[in-house]
């Protein structure tokens, strides 16, 4: 998966750069942001990458396990992207996809998804810039959302952190291993393996 990960994030930076047929489409007002960065962009490049290398994989897949999330009905929640053990169809691989700064609701709804899974999982965050601001920001909702629901944590698996920079045109990484019910903070930004996409990319 980091290979895909990576593959991904070039992807995204190429969009970002008007170097692919994928394009961030802009706004037409006068608002301060220009164009518009989502996940959607990035569900298609994994789907592509998925395709490509024959992995099997689903889109919006319903939750085995059920969710209140709005309202008080308990119901089933949605992954963006599922893969799949090449001999069933037991999931192997839950990636889910943000962007920019959404609320800690969103992070702790879609952490309490992921820690039920009992499969690895992905959590791929795009953001147009960063400083060390933005940095603390989202690790701080990302430490809390973890923390809110680990203790309904089952299994032992792979968490990736993903988080790439489009105008930087950085990647960072960091693997965290779910296998007890207890959560070690992540500090800083430096804990994660960086990847200079500009060096990756030629011509930019």
């Amino acid at each position: 998966m980091d290979n895909i990960i990576l593959e991904v994030a070039i992807g995204l930076v190429n969009c970002f750069n008007n170097r692919n047929f994928l394009i961030f489409p802009e706004y037409h007002n006068k608002g301060k942001e220009k164009t518009r960065i989502s996940e959607q962009e990035s569900k298609i490049l994994f789907a592509n990458e998925l395709l490509n290398k024959k992995i099997r994989f689903a889109i919006e897949v319903p939750t085995k396990t059920k969710h209140i999330q709005t309202g008080k009905t308990p119901q089933s929640a949605r992954f963006d992207l599922v893969t799949y053990d090449n001999k069933s169809y037991d999931f192997d691989w839950v990636i889910e996809l943000k962007s920019k700064n959404p609320p800690l609701y969103h992070f702790k709804k879609d952490f309490e998804k992921m820690v039920l899974t009992e499969s690895n999982c992905i959590w791929f965050h795009t953001l147009k810039n960063s400083n060390e601001r933005t940095y603390e920001v989202l690790l701080g909702k990302i430490n809390n959302g973890i923390n809110s629901v680990i203790k309904k944590h089952k299994g032992k698996h792979i968490w990736k952190i993903a988080i790439v920079i489009l105008e930087k045109m950085e990647l960072f990484v960091f693997d965290i291993n779910l296998n007890e019910k207890e959560y070690d903070k992540i500090n800083s930004i430096g804990q994660f393996k960086k990847e200079d996409l500009s060096r990756i990319i030629k011509g930019i």
